[in-house]
């Protein structure tokens, strides 16, 4: 389903479109690399790739959600304002000037500073138990600080790959890789939406929790 949508022609109407595009292409990659982690045992790895893919979900409802329209193009403006600022010159000059002298324009038109802090992202969508809960989780699992590890380091042999957790890795992975495709298809329309909300309904009903877990206590 997504597959097929990442290699579809289509055009960027406006910059906001651009942005949604530009998230959409590495959701679709991180949820790739999620599947093959999961396959390999990678439980940590694939779950700190699940934390990109609720970051890159939640930038992509910050900015393709804002109402009015305009809302949605200033924050799309201000992200791509940001990677403009960042790249660096060398990396500008092989641009052609026309589109140097387009992102240049616009810096100059918009507010400084790249987009609020995760937490105030998911404020603003109505998702602050989300950061509170799933967020926290696969941050501290990126961290080397996943809970679990007390339980695999009791045992006289240390498991390298345990199966603990691998389904809801990919289970909350593949609904933040569909919540990026859902805001992405809003602008470019090319996903039949009946099949991604069927999709998003039969993940929602697996794991039974709404958040998720991943501490001893979850294996």
């Amino acid at each position: 389903m997504i597959e097929p949508a990442v290699v579809t022609r289509r055009r960027h109407e406006d910059d906001t479109a651009l942005v949604l595009d530009m998230l959409f292409v590495q959701a679709y990659k991180a949820h790739v690399s999620v599947r093959y982690l999961v396959e390999l045992g990678h439980m940590e790895d694939a779950a700190t790739i699940t934390r990109r893919l609720l970051e890159l979900a939640t930038t992509s409802g910050y900015i393709g959600t804002a109402d009015p329209p305009s809302n949605a193009l200033g924050r799309a403006r201000r992200f791509l304002a940001d990677l403009w600022l960042d790249l660096p010159t060398e990396a500008r000059s092989v641009l052609p000037l026309n589109a140097q002298n387009y992102w240049n324009d616009l810096v100059g038109k918009t507010p400084r500073g790249a987009l609020p802090s995760f937490q105030k992202m998911f404020s603003v969508l109505g998702h602050q138990g989300t950061y509170g809960d799933d967020y926290s989780i696969l941050a501290r699992v990126a961290h080397g600080a996943s809970s679990d590890q007390l339980v695999a380091f009791a045992r006289n042999t240390v498991p390298v790959r345990p199966l603990d957790h691998l389904g809801p890795v990919l289970a909350f992975a593949s609904r933040y890789a569909l919540a990026t495709a859902d805001v992405w298809n809003g602008t470019f329309h090319v996903i039949d939406a009946a099949a991604l909300q069927n999709v998003a309904i039969a993940l929602a009903a697996w794991p039974s929790s709404d958040n998720l877990v991943l501490g001893p206590e979850a294996a």
